[in-house]
């Protein structure tokens, strides 16, 4: 069999009713040298019989017991993955028909980058209700050295989605697989990517970002700030960011934990989380006293 240029891998636990979506959107790209790999944690539904409706050698289907793992998902598809490119996509979100021939083209015009994000559009049952392009729709691609982008994810200033990214295969070389002691290891991933790599920015809203019930989750939107933290210490313990750096940062995502808990009135988690970032005054002395005050204030 031929070697497909991209390789496409779509995890999915029982989204039978949306993952149609996901499917067709990769089939109906107008850049068409790919393999779709759906990598099925155990569904209870109707996934298995909707996929054996496909009849497209390059869409290869494989079942598993359930894990409950993402990162154990992403990476049983990336080991069967034989593309010079790789892409996620989420099986509740769609790409836009071009989606995948803007960023091949910019990674074989652009040598030195190892991966392209691409801007998006998240939409709910109510339609369209955000457009991220990183930049003014007028400026069709930046890039941004590793440190750049690195910092820049850090400091809370770029939102990102797995399914806006491609990336060459030869980096994980360099990254390795997903860490599957995360359940949700993207984020990490990606930080890992960002900081060995140089990545270009394609500010093109290309992908379509499902909002709904079951991916809205507190419990979800925690877990992806543990995994900065997780990422942080990583870097931190290996001397590859500063000290200075590593508390700022660390302050900002414990404010996100914080703004997060706030919405259940979860006081005692509150604490907890602000107890990560007293221990790093004095130097930032001044957001702990912007910061903790008001949130402490607030669940009273």
């Amino acid at each position: 069999m031929r070697q497909p240029r991209v390789s496409v891998i779509v995890p999915t636990y029982n989204r039978a009713d949306l993952l149609p979506h996901a499917i067709e959107s990769v089939l109906a790209q107008s850049f068409q040298d790919f393999e779709l790999i759906v990598v099925d944690d155990g569904s209870t539904d109707d996934t298995q019989a909707l996929l054996a409706g496909y009849d497209d050698p390059r869409l290869v289907y494989t079942a598993q017991a359930h894990t409950g793992n993402l990162s154990k998902v992403r990476n049983d598809g990336l080991r069967q993955a034989r593309g010079d490119y790789l892409a996620f996509l989420d099986s509740d979100d769609i790409w836009l028909p071009t989606k995948l021939k803007r960023q091949v083209e910019l990674l074989e015009w652009l040598p030195k980058v190892g991966l392209i994000l691409c801007g998006f559009e998240v939409f709910d049952a109510a339609g369209l209700n955000h457009r991220e392009l990183y930049q003014s729709p007028g400026v069709r691609v930046g890039s941004f050295s590793m440190a750049q982008l690195f910092y820049t994810i850090f400091q809370g200033r770029m939102p990102y989605y797995p399914s806006t990214l491609l990336f060459r295969k030869s980096l994980l070389e360099t990254t390795s697989l997903l860490d599957e002691r995360l359940r949700l290891g993207d984020h990490h991933f990606m930080l890992r990517l960002v900081f060995y790599a140089k990545a270009a920015i394609l500010h093109q809203a290309l992908v379509q970002i499902r909002k709904h019930d079951s991916n809205m989750s507190l419990v979800y939107e925690v877990e992806g700030l543990e995994q900065m933290i997780y990422a942080l210490e990583h870097f931190y313990a290996s001397g590859d960011i500063s000290r200075v750096f590593y508390k700022s940062a660390l302050v900002n995502i414990y404010i996100g934990l914080n703004q997060l808990v706030l919405q259940p009135r979860d006081a005692t988690a509150l604490r907890r989380n602000v107890s990560g970032y007293v221990r790093l005054l004095p130097v930032l002395a001044r957001a702990w006293a912007r910061y903790v005050s008001p949130l402490f204030n607030r669940t009273q």
